[in-house]
């Protein structure tokens, strides 16, 4: 029964499947698929014809196929496809692919899975990213939760640049490697499923950088505990998968996978069994390393950096190629062998034009004679940016604009009040609230109270502007506040919004200013004052007080800036303060103030016991 098990096994997959050499090579995944998500890519020897389905029915951070092909001398001397990444995530999508079928399941015998793992970030480590799975009583069906044995686990090493390998026969705590691993560094794993007679004895053993000319496996880096449970001999093991996350609060490492070979012969995990140590294989890779944008307005004028590194190469001439009416190579249109050879390789920069406007892509080649790499390089170009050279009328475009589309502020503005990346700007016509620029990142916006900008580029989403862009012209510069009464204030708030306002004679109740809200009156009128920079300090009877007239949640108030933003008045004195001699004079404004002599209009004057009302 056994023989004709793995008969119909051998068949199939010869017949099946791509790029095996030896009928007993049941898998061979390099990956060779677009860039983008792994669900759904690939074939597999099930007769469904289902590649990569989900283990389970999670969709959040998908397995990612990504250009960064992983090679090992004797397993993958050069890159055959793509790799696949495992973002640092939990409860992310696991993914599984069948190598029999549900007939056929492994109920006996020997697998042996091989891949290429680079673990580039062991800070959330201890959790498993690969074992193989069993048949399900539904087949192999998408979204199915399948028993998993042969688990790999990566373990956490003494630092964040250490990480240890780890394996278990199921769901028991794992036996790890006793020599630490270094992260960004490429290793060939090999985990091993054997099938004993008898209960809890099947054999789990995993290799780390195991030889690979031997024709026999050599003895294992690791073993499982082999009490632990044995996989079923009902429903067998027809799958490998791959994983990320454990639960909702345990992340797991992230890395890169490649060449996963699954085989019932240890030499055909391998291309090559026996025989001389292959011969180095020349390799080359370019990694665009600047941080600019894909989106420029047209006739922009960027440059963008790459990075070239390779190894094993010849004396022979590296060059950089591409062609694009736009791009001009400014540097390593001829790279140097060593810088390339070396850690941090050889650097290309290149000019580009914006010129054609829509969605561009090129492919930039370095080659060196039959090796090469290519890697696309995309941008998109966009009509100029509108431009407005008021606030006012600016302000009015972007309330009317898609929350995509960026408009320019061409005039000069004063920054009036910046805090907590809120930036205030002021003009002859209006003002302005800019925010964060939450499309570039979650930073403060660096202008401070005083400086001058221009060439304001904003976006407006759902009632906020945001700044993406302006130039500062100078700093040091003063706003005049526009002078109005709360009357005058309460009468048109909208229209005052966001500008610097001066306020003069207004009355407080008696107390101490909080970080709350505090209401200030002239004659009938009143206003919300937020006057938190002076928290804990008495309020004046009287004052004149300047902010910035604001809103929150449809409710207006004046932000005062400063402790200066508020300019106490003092009140007039009372009969019993006189403290005048006959021979002494005090002169008065009616608001209370002292002076040294008569004022045009209205004076008050007072000479020992007596008070006299003066005209100028």
């Amino acid at each position: 029964m056994k023989q004709k098990l793995l008969l119909g096994l051998l068949l199939a997959a010869m017949v099946s499947m791509p790029c095996t050499s030896r009928a007993t090579t049941l898998l061979t995944e390099n990956f060779d698929y677009a860039a983008g998500g792994l669900y759904g890519q690939g074939k597999t020897i099930d007769p469904t014809g289902l590649g990569w389905i989900k283990y389970g029915t999670n969709s959040e951070d998908p397995i990612q196929v990504v250009d960064r092909a992983l090679t090992y001398t004797g397993y993958q001397n050069t890159a055959a496809g793509k790799a696949v990444e495992l973002k640092g995530t939990n409860l992310g999508e696991d993914l599984q692919i069948a190598f029999a079928t549900s007939e056929e399941a492994f109920v006996s015998g020997t697998i042996y899975a091989a891949m290429l793992v680079k673990v580039t970030n062991a800070t959330n480590a201890n959790t498993y990213f690969t074992g193989f799975t069993g048949k399900t009583s539904k087949g192999w069906v998408d979204g199915v939760n399948a028993t998993e044995y042969g688990r790999a686990f990566v373990m956490a090493g003494s630092d964040d640049t250490k990480f240890k390998f780890g394996v278990s026969k199921n769901n028991a705590a794992p036996s790890e490697t006793t020599e630490e691993l270094n992260v960004g560094e490429t290793y060939l794993m090999v985990i091993k499923y054997e099938f004993v007679d008898g209960a809890t004895n099947d054999v789990v053993t995993l290799w780390v950088n195991p030889t690979t000319d031997a024709t026999a496996e050599p003895a294992a880096t690791i073993s499982a505990d082999v009490s632990q449970g044995d996989a079923s001999t009902k429903n067998g093991l027809q799958g490998i998968e791959l994983r990320q996350g454990t639960t909702a609060s345990k992340a797991m490492a992230a890395m890169t996978i490649d060449a996963i070979r699954v085989a019932t012969a240890w030499a055909d995990l391998f291309e090559t069994s026996g025989g001389d140590d292959p011969k180095p294989v020349a390799t080359l890779s370019i990694e665009k390393t600047s941080a600019t944008s894909e989106y420029h307005v047209q006739n922009e004028v960027f440059v963008d950096t790459f990075v070239v590194k390779g190894a094993n190469l010849s004396d022979d001439a590296i060059t950089t190629t591409c062609v694009h009416e736009n791009i001009t190579i400014i540097k390593g249109a001829t790279l140097d062998k060593d810088k390339v050879m070396s850690e941090t390789g050889d650097t290309v920069i290149i000019r580009n034009t914006a010129a054609t406007s829509g969605e561009n892509q090129i492919t930039i080649t370095v080659a060196q004679g039959d090796t090469k790499k290519e890697i696309k390089y995309a941008w998109t170009v966009t009509a100029p940016t509108p431009t407005y050279p008021t606030i006012a009328s600016w302000k009015e475009a972007l309330q009317t604009s898609t929350h995509e589309e960026g408009l320019m502020f061409t005039g000069t503005a004063i920054v009036t009040f910046s805090k907590a990346g809120i930036v205030y700007i002021e003009d002859e016509t209006g003002a302005m609230r800019l925010d964060r620029n939450l499309y570039l990142g979650d930073v403060n916006i660096p202008l401070v109270m005083g400086d001058r900008v221009m060439d304001v580029i904003a976006v407006y989403d759902y009632g906020t502007y945001y700044a993406t862009y302006f130039e500062i012209e100078g700093s040091g510069y003063t706003t005049i506040p526009t002078v109005v009464t709360l009357a005058e204030l309460n009468a048109n708030k909208a229209n005052y919004l966001y500008r610097l306002l001066k306020i003069e004679g207004v009355t407080f109740e008696s107390g101490e200013f909080a970080s709350t809200q505090t209401d200030c009156a002239q004659g009938d009128e009143t206003i919300k004052v937020n006057a938190a920079v002076l928290a804990g300090e008495a309020k004046p009877v009287k004052a004149n007080i300047t902010g910035i007239w604001n809103t929150s949640f449809g409710s207006y108030y004046l932000q005062l800036r400063t402790d200066k933003d508020i300019e106490k008045i003092a009140g007039p004195p009372t009969a019993i303060e006189n403290t005048t001699t006959e021979d002494e004079m005090e002169i008065y404004t009616p608001s209370g103030i002292r002076v040294s002599a008569l004022q045009p209009g209205v004076n008050i004057v007072r000479q020992g016991k007596t008070t006299y009302k003066v005209v100028r």
